[in-house]
């Protein structure tokens, strides 16, 4: 009760809402304790974010103004925060934020149950609809202590989350939280059957070659996905593998006891999603497969591999395999589907002889004539409706019927409740479905990790619950090209988030489309594409009363007025000789490059055409293809930069336009250019296609017009590089410019005419090498690319933000818009390579910095500093190559520490000797001290404004030992300038204050030469010279103290045998008469 109490008064007092969740976890992630401020980008977000156990993090002072669409908590794995980066890695971690204003409250979020702290490197509030990133935090390791310090364990006093989960209790996520998988549950496939106990194991393939990685999962008893399947190609004679048994040895899984499961060879992968379809013989539950590899069977090498395991209860109809369903389907596909026997397939019952579906409806209204009606009737008894959706559409048509929210005043898209039903031939399995599905936007549903958006079934925006589907399919036909739907659904459900429950009496504005299916559309999970021009649709703002009398306001379909069957494809055109290209969008019923998603890029009308081009000659090119899609030149056939080691030859993110406003680049192929290029979607893959690039204007057919079995060929030189080749995870880049800094690495790069800069900077370093942009023309103030070895050698990379020339001010993430940033660590020569999307300004001449320092902590990312002279500072102009660095000062360096060792580090000491131990040799050993200190001092003079002008070139970036060797070196010059001031201010012989002064010039001149060594082995120690120097300056040194050390015993034992005085040349005639130069103590 105490407890409580607090918790109101805590709630109170801050002027707070706490949002209790009833979920304990166990502490034992290093993340546990970690807190951090959310940065503040957009809508007044921010607040301070708190770790406090393994599934659950709190978030204080938390501020949001409420006013964005689709805004959730957004996880993403890595350390960069950048809008591409937590676009195309991250996820949805809980349910749509309120669209309330947020001020100075506490929100306790628990993670969705699939998800751990392992899978997170990002928190961000994020906007699903507009992809913009509110407010983010990187999540660093904290200290060992901090799970349990006292400013963590007050935010969980705050929340009440206090008490550790009892040994041995299993604990999952509120199911109010979404879960990570957005996709609906999916049957498996009738041909292969779910027998097989491995069906719905999932477990990360082993790295043990070639770059092999991705998520496995056995989805049913013929069929695997691999998730982020990534293989670097190199290696010959690559498939996919299994065997008998568990054991991952190669000796065990050579052929004959392995055996392939698909006959296609594997290429290179990307992080990229394939189904491996087994061959006809084989299945997960009789052929014995317990063993999964990537195998070489050349080398006879298991590149990568997965021990099969029984899967856990329940696992087959989980969120993450339907999830991984859903991304095999539309991923690449390695073998070939089985056929499914057409009889086992349909969900429903056809009607039955003699009868039609669309007996004894009481309403009928037509939405487009000739081709679309909608027939009803309401049952009052059981408060559902039942619907019929006939349609004269193409073959693989989808129609839609349903109500816009009941706050709209007009036809809206966005926010409607639909049912989306269809018949006939879908996924190659004959039968109809009928599904409830809601629109969070206008585009197709990106059934993505996380909370799904756009037109997406109910069940997949809620996390795969077959519940949400409240539509039940009655029947269908299709007959002479017209297809008929029977379905119902109730007036009301329990599902307040995607359903609109109607009340009958109601006036509601009626939503209705139809169009085609993706090709990767199933009976269990159709993928409605674009809908079709609603011109023709004479109800397009139709209001429907659902309990209306009966009025049958249509007239039945007849199969002749529907349209034919669709033609097959026919082959793309080309686009030859024309300069100015107009590219524009449009359907792409012919897509060269299947499966295509319902609309492709068009130039100059054509639809998806290959586009020859001549090297030397200027293009044009005009895209009107709206903001939705930025245009770029690519050397990947799939576009939408899924590609992370792409070359990008021109366009780029910004590069989109209307017809009113059209965004114009200009693009000259050059000799270094493929002779195989494509033009895609910055955003979208799949939209664009070829260009074929060719020395001169040679004639290529067009296929569209060859005749069927003829061909046309283009002949283009291949690929070359103006830059040598740089080596990169056993691949190469290639880059159109290049340049080596002074003191510093390579950086090579290509920039496209849209200022999309690809580039990789390499360096031989075993520490941690850095480049970056500096807008104002210094280290502090910069953003950088880093890579750095972790202790197990792997090569990381991050981006960081310079705040200050300390290791604390060196912290990720940068704040310039880079993706694609990886690091690779091979010859003893590590290579970073990113890209970026350029500001004009920063494409010209702009600010740039380079560094390297010893090593980077591969878990808080942080680096140690570097020294002054391997961090420079210049300007590049991407565009002409052209740089120039400022504080190229190595020479200036070596300079300083030459002439202070011999000045400070030789001649004084020497001087010391003379005025010590030669006296005896009176006049001469003075001139030759006072020549000598002289000497010395006035080189060390000038050694010392050297090393005063270097500093001055590096304002504000002196490391500590910089500014220790700096301070001593003042103090020294200080003194040894009042030591030189000895030399015409001194008391005079036989006076009282000639003792004092003595003791003090002899005492003084010992500690200008002990700290001028002592700074000399500082300065040794930040210019890192060959190791011969300082051994040579250290056997110098010595010798010079070894002979101080015989010359003093020498002296001592001179004193005890005569008068203490030391041996002169000659004595004075007058006992009383002293020597001009023999002051005792005199140096």
């Amino acid at each position: 009760m105490c407890q409580v109490l607090q918790i109101m008064l805590l709630a109170v007092l801050l002027d707070t809402k706490v949002v209790k969740v009833a979920a304990v976890c166990n502490r034992s992630h290093p993340l546990v304790g970690f807190q951090g401020p959310l940065s503040s980008r957009e809508h007044g977000v921010g607040g301070l974010i708190t770790i406090i156990d393994d599934c659950t993090f709190v978030a204080q002072r938390f501020n949001y103004d409420g006013q964005a669409p689709a805004a959730y908590w957004w996880a993403a794995p890595g350390a960069s925060d950048t809008t591409l980066t937590l676009r195309r890695t991250g996820f949805a971690i809980s349910e749509e934020l309120p669209r309330e204003r947020q001020r100075q409250t506490t929100l306790v979020q628990t993670l969705p149950e699939s998800i751990t702290w392992n899978n997170i490197g990002v928190l961000s509030v994020w906007c699903v609809d507009f992809n913009a990133n509110f407010g983010s935090v990187v999540l660093r390791i904290p200290a060992p202590d901090a799970a349990s310090s006292p400013q963590v364990e007050a935010v969980r006093q705050a929340v009440g989350l206090t008490e550790l989960p009892t040994t041995g209790s299993t604990l999952a996520a509120p199911t109010t939280n979404a879960t990570v998988s957005g996709a609906p549950v999916m049957n498996a496939s009738a041909a292969c059957g779910t027998s097989s106990p491995f069906v719905g194991y999932q477990a990360q393939l082993s790295t043990i070659f070639h770059d092999v990685a991705g998520l496995l999962t056995v989805i049913d008893d013929c069929t695997l996905v691999v998730q982020n399947f990534t293989f670097d190609g190199s290696a010959p004679a690559t498939y996919f593998w299994g065997a008998p048994g568990s054991s991952q040895d190669p000796i065990s899984l050579r052929a004959p006891r392995g055996f392939r499961l698909t006959d296609q060879r594997l290429t290179r992968s990307e992080s990229v999603t394939v189904q491996v379809n087994l061959k006809d013989n084989l299945t997960f539950a009789g052929s014995g497969i317990g063993v999964v590899s990537v195998w070489c069977e050349e080398a006879t090498a298991n590149l990568g591999s997965v021990a099969l395991q029984p899967a856990a209860p329940g696992a087959a109809d989980s969120a993450p395999v339907a999830m991984a369903r859903l991304a095999g389907k539309m991923g690449l596909q390695i073998g070939t589907p089985r056929a499914v026997p057409s009889a086992s397939v349909a969900p429903a019952p056809a009607p039955s002889a003699g009868t039609t579906l669309l007996d004894g409806f009481q309403n009928c209204e037509t939405l487009a004539s000739g081709r679309f009606n909608l027939y009803w009737t309401l049952d009052n008894a059981t408060s559902s409706v039942t619907y019929a959706l006939e349609g004269a559409f193409a073959p693989g048509s989808w129609m839609g019927f349903g109500f816009a929210s009941p706050n709209a005043t007009r036809v809206q898209m966005v926010g409607a409740d639909v049912t989306v039903a269809s018949a006939g031939t879908i996924g190659g399995m004959d039968g109809g479905f009928a599904q409830d599905y809601f629109l969070t936007a206008q585009v197709q549903c990106n059934f993505q990790s996380g909370q799904s958006t756009g037109v997406c079934p109910d069940q997949g925006l809620g996390g795969g619950d077959p519940s949400l589907n409240n539509v039940q399919l009655l029947g269908y036909e299709v007959d002479s090209g017209v297809t008929t739907v029977l379905y119902r659904r109730p007036l009301s459900t329990s599902d307040t988030r995607f359903d609109h429950n109607l009340t009958a009496v109601q006036n509601r504005i009626a939503i209705f489309a139809a169009g085609p299916l993706s090709e990767a559309s199933t009976l269990a999970l159709p993928i409605p594409l674009y809908h079709e021009n609603r011109q023709g649709y004479v109800n397009s703002g139709l209001v429907i009363n659902l309990a209306r009398p009966g009025v049958l306001n249509c007239t039945r379909l007849a199969g002749s007025t529907a349209p034919a069957p669709v033609e097959a494809k026919v082959p793309v055109g080309v686009i030859q000789g024309a300069t100015v290209l107009n590219i524009t969008t449009g359907l792409n019923p012919n897509y060269p490059n299947p499966p295509a998603w319902g609309i492709s890029l068009y130039i100059n009308g054509k639809e998806s055409p290959v586009l020859v081009v001549v090297r030397g000659v200027e293009y044009t090119f005009n895209i009107m293809a709206t903001e939705e899609h930025p245009v770029y030149i690519t050397d990947d056939v799939t576009g939408g930069t899924a590609n992370t080691l792409e070359t990008i030859y021109a366009g780029g993110l910004f590069s989109y336009g209307n017809e009113t406003a059209p965004y114009t680049f200009k693009w000259t192929p050059n000799a270094t250019v493929p002779s195989t290029l494509y033009y895609q979607c910055f955003v979208h893959q799949k939209l664009g296609w070829k260009i074929q690039v060719q020395d001169t204007n040679a004639t290529v057919a067009d296929p569209s017009t060859v005749a069927a079995g003829s061909s046309a060929a283009v002949t283009a030189p291949t690929n070359a590089s103006a830059c040598p080749p740089v080596p990169f995870k056993s691949n190469v880049l290639n880059f159109a410019t290049c340049t080596t800094f002074p003191g510093g690495g390579q950086l090579s790069w290509t920039l496209s005419e849209s200022n999309f800069l690809r580039a990789a900077y390499s360096l031989q370093h075993d520490g941690w090498i850095g480049f970056g942009l500096s807008p104002l023309g210094q280290m502090v103030g910069s953003s950088a690319v880093v890579g750095f070895r972790a202790p197990n050698g792997t090569a990381l990379a991050s981006t960081y933000y310079l705040s200050a020339q300390t290791e604390a001010g060196v912290r990720p993430p940068g704040r310039f818009d880079v993706r694609s940033v990886e690091a690779d660590f091979s010859n003893g020569v590590m290579v970073v390579s990113f890209s970026a999307q350029l500001a004009p300004e920063e494409a010209g001449g702009y600010g740039i910095v380079y560094s390297r320092g010893a090593s980077g902590d591969a878990n808080t990312l942080s680096l140690t500093q570097h020294n002054p002279g391997d961090g420079r500072v210049g300007s590049l102009d991407f565009r002409l190559g052209t740089s120039s660095v400022k504080g190229t000062d190595q020479k200036m360096r070596n300079a300083h520490g030459w002439i202070n060792a011999i000045s400070w580090g030789f001649l004084l000491p020497l001087g010391v000797l003379t005025a010590r131990y030669f006296k005896a040799h009176d006049p001469l050993w003075f001139h030759i001290h006072r020549a000598v200190q002289a000497t010395g001092f006035l080189l060390g003079l000038s050694g010392f404004f050297v090393g005063v002008a270097l500093a001055e070139r590096a304002p504000g970036q002196l490391t500590s030992d910089a500014k220790r060797h700096y301070g001593v070196g003042i103090a020294i010059f200080a003194s040894a300038c009042v030591q030189v001031s000895s030399l015409f201010y001194h008391p005079e012989p036989n006076t009282k204050l000639r003792p004092v002064w003595a003791f003090l010039h002899h005492w003084l001149g010992r500690a200008i030469i002990t700290l001028s060594i002592i700074n000399i082995y500082f300065g040794l120690h930040l210019l890192k010279p060959k190791k011969e120097y300082t051994i040579a300056y250290t056997v110098i040194i010595s010798g010079i103290g070894a002979a101080a050390v015989l010359l003093e015993t020498r002296l001592q034992l001179s004193n005890c045998k005569g008068t203490g005085e030391v041996p002169r040349a000659k004595k004075a005639k007058d006992d009383t008469e002293k020597p001009p130069h023999s002051d005792p103590g005199a140096v």
